[in-house]
């Protein structure tokens, strides 16, 4: 079984947009293979308040078929940087919808913490061949020798060490 958000994030990194995977979905991968993962309906994407950033997430999105919303509406066109601006003054939240049911939040807060911060800090999962990066287990500089976790599908993780002092 693949992961349904792998063809985002691929197109996410092909355009250099920095995002988090946060929540519920973002914690399973700290979940040991042989425990339960959470179940969550949707995944969540923590962007930094930057209008051309955001811009590109939209652009990755519609190029992997994805729908864009602003509550119960379609994102408005065009999808320019003043729009972007617009979104990122009120803090607004992207829904993006595909097909399977696959719901993505692209979020611009992170309750207690700023982007900058958590992104000094982030940790990359491999998921399907996307690199998918989120925060730390902890906040502290000691997690850059933390290993990078390979899932070769959306349930069995497998844990390969980045640094020798693991």
């Amino acid at each position: 079984m693949t992961s349904p958000i792998a063809p985002l994030c691929r197109a996410l990194a092909e355009r250099s947009v920095r995002y988090l995977l946060i929540g519920v979905s973002g914690a399973n991968f700290y979940i040991p293979p042989s425990w339960p993962s959470f179940v969550t309906l949707d995944y969540d994407l923590y962007l930094p308040p930057d209008a051309n950033n955001l811009l590109r997430a939209w652009e990755a999105c519609e190029q992997t078929g994805l729908d864009l919303w602003l509550r119960d509406e379609p994102l408005d066109r065009p999808r320019d940087v003043g729009l972007a601006e617009q979104m990122i003054a009120r803090l607004a939240l992207t829904r993006v919808t595909g097909p399977d049911d696959l719901t993505v939040d692209l979020a611009l807060v992170m309750k207690g913490l700023d982007f900058e911060t958590v992104w000094k800090e982030r940790r990359p999962f491999i998921i399907d061949g996307a690199e998918i990066p989120q925060p730390g287990s902890g906040i502290s500089s000691s997690r850059s020798t933390l290993p990078a976790v390979t899932r070769t599908s959306c349930f069995s993780p497998r844990i390969e060490t980045r640094s020798s002092s693991w």
